[in-house]
C-alpha cells in the first residue's frame, strides 16, 4: 500500500514536511498505475495500490472494485471508498418504504466528503428523497491536514453536530470512529457522546443501505 504521510500538528522541532499538491497526487497515481500493468503481466497480480486518499487529493474516479483484486490492503485505507459504492449501488434498489420524515445528519471526514456528495448522496436526496444532511468535520484534535473518518475524535464529531442539533433527529456517525470499547480516540464514550448532544445516534455501516434502512425505518 502506499499511503500520503498523516501529518499532525504535534510536529514541534521535526524535520519539515508538507502534504501533495493535485498534480502532485497524479502523478503518483499514474505512475503506479502504470506499475500495476507491468507486474499483473509479470506476476499475475497488481501488487502495489494507491491508498484512496490519492485518489481523492488527484481529483481522480477510483479504479474498479476488480482492480483490487481480493482487498489485500483494505485496512491501510486502499480500495474502501471503490467497496463502499458498490456495494450501496448493488443494494440501493430495495430500499423501500423508509421515512421521509425523519432528520438525519451524517458526519464524516473531509476526504470521503467528496466521494459521499458525488457517488451516494444525489440517490439518496432525489431518488429515495430522503432528509439526509451530509457534514464534513475538520479533524482540530490532529490538525486540519489529518482528514480520514477514521481519526475523528469524539470533541470534533460532537462539535459539528450540535452546530446542527436543533435541525436534525438523528446523528450518524462514521463506522471506523470507534473502538471495540465504544470509545473515540480521545477517549470520549459513545454514551457520553449521545448524552452531551440529546439526539439519537447511531454508528454507521460499511453497508450503506443497511444505516439507511436502521435509520429511517
Amino acid at each position: 500500500a502506499v499511503v500520503p504521510v498523516g501529518l499532525t500538528r504535534y510536529r514541534d522541532k521535526l524535520p519539515e514536511l508538507r502534504t501533495y499538491t493535485r498534480d502532485e497526487a497524479r502523478t503518483i497515481v499514474n505512475r503506479l498505475e502504470t506499475v500495476q500493468k507491468e507486474l499483473l503481466d509479470r506476476l499475475g497480480s497488481r501488487f502495489v495500490w494507491p491508498a484512496d486518499e490519492f485518489y481523492v487529493t488527484a481529483e481522480l474516479p477510483f479504479p474498479s472494485r476488480a482492480g483490487y483484486e481480493d482487498m489485500q490492503q483494505f485496512e491501510n485505507g486502499v480500495g474502501m471508498a471503490r467497496e463502499f459504492i458498490t456495494n450501496f449501488n448493488r443494494r440501493r434498489s430495495r430500499l423501500k418504504g423508509l421515512d421521509t420524515s425523519r432528520r438525519v445528519l451524517f458526519l464524516t471526514g473531509e476526504s470521503a466528503f467528496p466521494f459521499l456528495t458525488r457517488e451516494i448522496m444525489p440517490y439518496v436526496t432525489q431518488h429515495l428523497r430522503l432528509k439526509a444532511e451530509l457534514s464534513p468535520v475538520k479533524n482540530r484534535f490532529w490538525g486540519n491536514s489529518v482528514t480520514v473518518s477514521g481519526l475523528l475524535t469524539g470533541q470534533d464529531l460532537l462539535r459539528r453536530a450540535r452546530a446542527r442539533v436543533s435541525d436534525i433527529d438523528t446523528v450518524v456517525l462514521p463506522p471506523n470512529c470507534l473502538n471495540h470499547d465504544d470509545l473515540f480516540l480521545d477517549n470520549m464514550s459513545l454514551t457520553q457522546f449521545s448524552t452531551a448532544l440529546d439526539r439519537r445516534v447511531v454508528v454507521g455501516q460499511y453497508q450503506f443501505a443497511d444505516t439507511l434502512r436502521e435509520v429511517y425505518s
